[in-house]
């Protein structure tokens, strides 16, 4: 017996996950940029890399408050099926909406100048950060401050709500100032009676191990080896050395990754290196990002991150829960003294 076809998608549906697609694509090139400005850039090309990233974060706001994405939506809201409750479609929808809103209310050189003043402010961080200098850094930070919270305004604040509301809303959907506090102001007494009976204990640590010098190829050697065993696929991702680490999941088969060493306290690096794995096994298990999986998915928020919190809580898990364990070291100390040998 022949089996009933599928039904079709939606021709809006379709288009309009067709121009999220292509936004996305000049989104990711936007961030290769940024990677790049971290890692292998000449310092002197910091001027020209803050216009180039103003030019195409332009571009990619262009792209993505076009006014055919708004009638798309609204085509696609009439549609019963696609907004069956519980539906894939649905939360997509939903999410596209949330971000077209909150792209819209934002003009486009506003979106320009803080990429442009990002970068500047980025270089200017590094220089400062060799000297120990904070005042050389700190009119670059009250721009970026400034423009932060010119953002925020123009995302608006929500009824009964303060300003930071407008601005956490984005990494992390829904929460609030109030809630944040009241997760992290009781844990701020507790943490600091903690560190109080550290302080006045007279146990002493031998914390030698941790001040042995290490050669940096040697710890690059031993975090590819973690890498590899944490999961993370280093076909579809890299590993490379920047001033403050981090993760970015650029587009299906590559995620990468950074991290930064110096001779003594290798641990350092070892941390920083699993801490962005996490993020970056996070990233390669989206569907939006899945090597060979589903590709066809990048751009739409189905496949994105939840949100900066789901992000981070997996990279902690990796670094503290994982990392800082007992069961972890008794795996990884030979293997550290095999490429410490090399």
């Amino acid at each position: 017996m022949k089996k009933p076809a599928a039904p079709k998608t939606p021709a809006p549906y379709v288009e309009l996950c067709s121009l999220l697609r292509d936004a996305a694509t000049l989104g990711s090139v936007l961030g290769l940029l940024a990677w790049d400005q971290e890692t292998y850039m000449p310092h002197a090309a910091g001027a020209a890399r803050g216009d180039q990233k103003a030019a195409l974060a332009g571009i990619v706001h262009q792209r993505s408050t076009s006014p055919r994405i708004g009638k798309l939506l609204k085509a696609c809201a009439r549609d019963a099926a696609l907004n069956k409750p519980g539906s894939a479609s649905a939360a997509n929808l939903r999410e596209i909406k949330r971000d077209f809103d909150h792209a819209t209310k934002l003009p486009g050189s506003l979106v320009a100048e803080m990429a442009k003043v990002g970068t500047q402010a980025q270089q200017a961080w590094k220089a400062a950060r060799e000297k120990s200098d904070f005042a050389a850094f700190a009119p670059w930070l009250e721009k970026v401050l400034a423009l932060a919270k010119r953002k925020a305004e123009l995302l608006s604040v929500p009824k009964g709500g303060e300003l930071y509301d407008a601005a956490l809303d984005v990494h992390e959907p829904g929460m609030t100032t109030r809630e944040i506090e009241a997760v992290f102001t009781p844990l701020r007494s507790r943490l600091a009676g903690l560190i109080a009976r550290v302080a006045a204990s007279r146990t002493k640590v031998d914390t030698r191990c941790l001040q042995v010098k290490v050669d940096p190829a040697a710890q690059h050697a031993f975090g590819q080896v973690v890498l590899e065993r944490m999961g993370f696929d280093l076909q579809a991702g890299r590993l490379d050395v920047t001033t403050h680490p981090f993760c970015s999941g650029f587009a299906p088969g590559d995620t990468r990754l950074t991290t930064r060493y110096r001779d003594e306290k290798f641990t350092d690096a070892l941390y920083g290196t699993m801490h962005e794995a996490g993020h970056g096994l996070y990233e390669q298990g989206l569907p939006k990002l899945a090597r060979g999986r589903t590709p066809d998915l990048f751009g739409q928020p189905l496949a994105d991150a939840a949100s900066l919190g789901i992000h981070e809580s997996q990279s902690r898990m990796w670094e503290n829960w994982v990392g800082r364990s007992e069961a972890f070291w008794r795996w990884a100390l030979p293997h550290a003294l095999s490429s410490a040998a090399r």
